[in-house]
C-alpha cells in the first residue's frame, strides 16, 4: 500500500495528504512521502514527542469569534445561521443566554462543545437543561456512546483516559494530584518542596523529584494533557473534572 501512495505521490504535485491522530513517532510516515516533497501534509497528533517540520499548537476556542459561531452553525441547517436545528427541536430561544455558559462550563474545548451539541441535536433538549444534567450529573452526558458524533471515532472522556494511561506511573501520580488543584500554573516547586511528605504509596514520585525535578512534567506535556513548562504547568479544568470523577467511581467500586 504505502509503495502505490508513495509513486503516486512522487509522480503528481500539488497534493495535500493527511495524517490524522498519529500516535507514535513520525518514522511511520516516512514510507509515504516521496523523497522530494512536491506536496503538502498535515499532521496531527497529541504527541509532542513528534518533532517534524513546523509545529502549531492547537489551544481552545475564544467566545466571541469561534465557541459561539461554532454552535450556531452546528445548529443551523446552511450558512444562513437561522438555528432552525436547535430552535425547531427545542421549541427554546434560550442559546443567546446559555450558549456563552455552556461554552465557558466546558472551559471552550472544541471537542466537548461539539459532542454537546450532538447531545442536544439527538435528545432535542434545550441547552438549559443540557446546563443542568452537568450540574446534577457531572461528564456523564459527554461519557455517553450513542450521543456522540457519529463521525467521532472516541467521546472526549475516553480521549484522555487514552491518554492517561501511557503515563508513566510516577507521572500518573503526579497528574493525579493536580487535578485537585487550580489549573492554572500549578508550581512543580511545591511537590518538590514537600516530597518528603508524600505518601510511601508516591515513593516514585519522589524519586522522580530528586533524580531530575526538571524534567518530571515531560511526560504530561508529550502526552498532551498538560501545558507549560518545567516550573509551570496548566491542566484543562474538563480533564481535571475527568480524573476526579474517575478516582469517585473507583472509591464507589472499591
Amino acid at each position: 500500500m504505502h509503495r502505490a501512495i508513495k509513486g503516486w505521490l512522487t509522480d503528481n504535485d500539488g497534493w495535500l495528504i493527511i495524517f490524522d491522530n498519529l500516535e507514535t513517532d513520525d518514522t511511520l510516515i516516512r514510507p509515504y512521502l516521496p523523497d522530494n516533497i512536491n506536496g503538502h501534509y498535515i499532521i496531527t497528533t497529541r504527541n509532542a514527542r513528534i518533532d517534524i517540520e513546523k509545529h502549531i499548537d492547537l489551544g481552545v476556542f475564544n467566545l466571541d469569534e469561534e465557541a459561539l459561531p461554532f454552535l450556531r452553525r452546528r445548529f443551523s441547517k446552511d450558512d444562513e445561521l437561522k438555528m432552525e436545528n436547535y430552535n425547531v427541536i427545542t421549541g427554546s430561544n434560550d442559546f443567546e443566554k446559555q450558549a456563552p455558559i455552556l461554552a465557558e462550563r466546558l472551559g471552550f474545548l472544541p471537542l466537548a462543545l461539539e459532542q454537546a451539541a450532538a447531545y442536544i441535536t439527538i435528545v432535542k433538549i434545550t441547552i438549559t437543561d443540557y446546563l443542568k444534567k452537568l450540574e446534577e450529573k457531572g461528564l456523564k452526558p459527554l461519557s455517553k456512546e450513542d450521543t456522540k458524533p457519529t463521525d467521532y471515532k472516541s467521546i472526549v472522556t475516553a480521549t484522555w483516559e487514552v491518554s492517561r494511561t501511557k503515563l508513566k506511573k510516577e507521572t500518573q501520580w503526579l497528574f493525579n494530584l493536580c487535578a485537585y488543584m487550580a489549573p492554572d500554573r500549578i508550581p512543580m516547586s511545591f511537590f518538590y518542596e514537600m516530597r518528603e511528605k508524600l505518601p510511601p504509596e508516591l515513593n516514585d514520585l519522589r524519586k522522580k523529584f530528586e533524580d531530575d525535578k526538571d524534567e518530571v512534567t515531560t511526560d504530561l506535556r508529550h502526552c498532551s494533557l498538560a501545558s507549560g513548562d518545567a516550573y509551570y504547568i496548566n491542566i484543562h479544568r474538563l480533564v481535571q473534572e475527568v480524573v476526579r470523577e474517575s478516582h469517585e467511581r473507583r472509591n464507589i467500586e472499591s
